[in-house]
């Protein structure tokens, strides 16, 4: 789990299907199984596949944050907030565990 792999090892992606019940995007309720294992900071530029770069996004916000001026950002306590083209901040609550 770090920069020699950009696949998801099933062990992991279970934790975070665990952890997460929904996608990670504001508002959206697209259950967490239904979604994909999106890296935070792109692969592309430097992400790792560790826990704290992981989360459930649903194809749609997915497809929305790779082709758009949508911004994620990770904070150490599992936040993830949002920012929209706009400026606009969107924060999402921390896992539950």
């Amino acid at each position: 789990m770090d920069r020699t792999s950009y696949t998801v090892p099933a062990d992991l992606k279970r934790w975070i299907l665990a952890t997460h019940t929904f996608c990670s995007f504001p508002g959206c309720n697209r259950l967490a199984i239904d979604c994909d294992i999106d890296h935070s900071l792109d692969w592309q530029y430097h992400g790792t596949t560790t826990l704290q770069n992981l989360a459930p996004v649903c194809r749609g916000e997915h497809r929305l944050k790779h082709h758009s001026l949508w911004k994620i950002i990770r904070h150490p306590d599992g936040t993830i907030q949002w920012e929209s083209p706009r400026g606009r901040v969107h924060n999402t609550d921390p896992p539950p565990f």
